[in-house]
């Protein structure tokens, strides 16, 4: 069932934890960047330059501070991935100074 409601936001649950909880920010970013994971245990944020290269590959806890000043300015693509390597999230992070 369908509702057009623009109150209501819509949450995808995926093995135990909920995608919705899992939030970065401030994006676009300067210096460093926090990641809120919720519920997800032993999960793993990594960050590819447009190249598809591996620029940084970090563990999680619920919520973690990952230094991103060694970043030059541009477009970043992101993924979180669970405790068995699927990809959870992913999506775009600037670095703007």
């Amino acid at each position: 069932m369908f509702h057009n409601n623009p109150e209501e936001t819509a949450s995808i649950e995926e093995g135990n934890f909920v995608i919705d909880e899992i939030k970065l920010y401030p994006n676009p970013s300067a210096n460093e960047i926090f990641v809120e994971n919720g519920n997800c245990v032993s999960c793993q944020i990594i960050i590819f330059n447009v190249l598809g290269e591996e620029i940084i590959k970090q563990n999680l806890n619920t919520k973690t501070k990952i230094d991103v000043s060694r970043l030059t300015d541009g477009t970043y693509l992101y993924q979180i991935k669970n405790n068995e390597g699927m990809i959870i999230k992913k999506d775009k992070l600037i670095i703007s100074r």
